[in-house]
């Protein structure tokens, strides 16, 4: 988009990223007529045709009929991807791209070379653009399905970590979300890279349609988890009783971080081991509480499909208590359930409204828990839980749905979970 031939711009949300979008463009294009609008206030538009461009947040859905007026539409990720002057390694996946993109963003870090951490993950891309747009410098993006759903343009190097049935109320269907989520490696040219977890049976298929150049990972002529850790061909760089990040799944993003920071960058593996064992795990994510009534508390609110509180359960198997449930998103339960009635996990709490289809799934599989919990309250959740699970167990906030029929977001899950947790006895 040539924004130096436009005289009006309408950005559609004036959350975190439109305001960043705003003070960018005012920046960048003084000339432009810029109006901020949001769904909240009373002037919002029901007619965008008015409007040379506009740009629009990433949570509103494709599908919204507004968008129908517009006669042209980009974004905010566009916009960073046509300014940028450094390279771009882009991270995204339905779980995991967070953990990977901070750890890559770390690695280089840690190595001492200029890059900035900026995408979904909260830091604002254009404005961090604004005061790092150099040759030298690179950006770890994180990227969303809503975010690479509307991409033009690919990033140099694009990591994809999974590919698994998400947010499909948002993208219509269980095609379009993976077609969308590709969206970051099918636009990839001959020159670029796309790195996959080649253990991913759909992103495999799904990677081949990429004209990039490609890493696919584990691999053992390379970095690939072993046994007991992390290894680069037959030299282990750090065990598993090491590392922050637990969980299978976790040392598979490790492995993606090392070849994504490795790829444009050459880091001694002191340096990379250094930075392995510095990393700290991302705040709700697998995240260890405490240890109080000889319960370990985690904290894994970011849970919020069957697959990853699946990853979870593997990470702590000796959990003895649960919680379970949100937004009713039509996803399946069973292989979710099946773990649960084999492990007979005594202690279930069951958020509305997919609670309930949860609580059927484990029961269809054979297992009826002895202390279950029907409830809204976190509070009432973590007193239940500690008065009934056994000693030196986990209970583990991994709900497997998203969080919006109770709480604002998996935050707002997480935060209550641990200030609960907090005032126990």
């Amino acid at each position: 988009m040539n924004f130096q031939k436009l005289k009006n711009v309408c950005i559609l949300g004036a959350g975190i990223e439109g305001n960043s979008t705003a003070v960018f463009l005012s920046e960048m294009y003084p000339h432009l007529q810029l109006s901020l609008v949001d769904q909240k206030n009373t002037d919002y538009p029901t007619d965008l045709s008015l409007y040379d461009c506009v740009v629009v947040s990433p949570g509103i859905p494709p599908s919204t009929p507004l968008l129908g007026t517009a006669r042209a539409i980009t974004t905010a990720t566009n916009i960073f991807l046509d300014h940028c002057k450094g390279k771009v390694i882009a991270v995204t996946g339905s779980k995991g791209k967070s953990t990977t993109a901070s750890l890559i963003a770390h690695l280089i870090q840690t190595a001492k070379l200029p890059v900035s951490l900026v995408g979904n993950i909260g830091f604002p891309a254009l404005t961090t653009l604004l005061d790092h747009n150099t040759p030298d410098h690179l950006f770890v993006y994180e990227m969303s399905s809503y975010q690479a759903s509307r991409l033009e343009k690919a990033p140099d190097i694009a990591v994809i970590v999974n590919l698994f049935p998400e947010h499909m109320n948002y993208h219509g269907s269980l095609e379009q979300y993976y077609s969308d989520k590709m969206k970051i490696a099918t636009l990839q040219t001959e020159e670029q890279t796309l790195i996959y977890n080649s253990e991913n049976a759909e992103l495999v298929k799904r990677a081949a349609q990429s004209r990039a150049k490609k890493i696919a990972y584990p691999q053992k002529d390379g970095y690939y988890v072993g046994i007991d850790g992390i290894y680069f061909q037959n030299n282990r760089l750090a065990s598993f009783e090491e590392l922050q990040p637990k969980g299978a799944h976790n040392a598979s993003n490790i492995v993606a971080a090392l070849i994504a920071a490795t790829t444009l960058y050459t880091i001694d593996h002191n340096t990379l081991h250094h930075g392995l064992l510095s990393f700290i795990t991302l705040k709700h994510r697998l995240q260890i509480v405490s240890h109080k009534h000889s319960i370990t508390w985690v904290d894994d609110a970011i849970s919020t499909t069957p697959e990853s509180t699946l990853a979870a359960l593997h990470t702590f198997p000796n959990t003895g208590a649960i919680i379970l449930g949100g937004l009713n998103r039509g996803y399946d339960f069973t292989e979710l359930a099946k773990e649960i009635a084999k492990r007979k996990i005594p202690v279930i709490v069951f958020f509305p409204s997919s609670g309930e289809t949860i609580e059927k799934a484990i029961i269809h599989a054979g297992w009826v828990a002895p202390h279950t919990l029907h409830t809204t309250s976190m509070g009432k959740t973590v007193e239940f839980i500690a008065e009934h699970c056994k000693k030196n167990t986990a209970a583990l906030l991994s709900c497997a749905s998203p969080s919006y029929t109770i709480f604002k977001n998996f935050e707002d899950k997480g935060n209550q979970f641990q200030e609960c947790v907090r005032r126990l006895q």
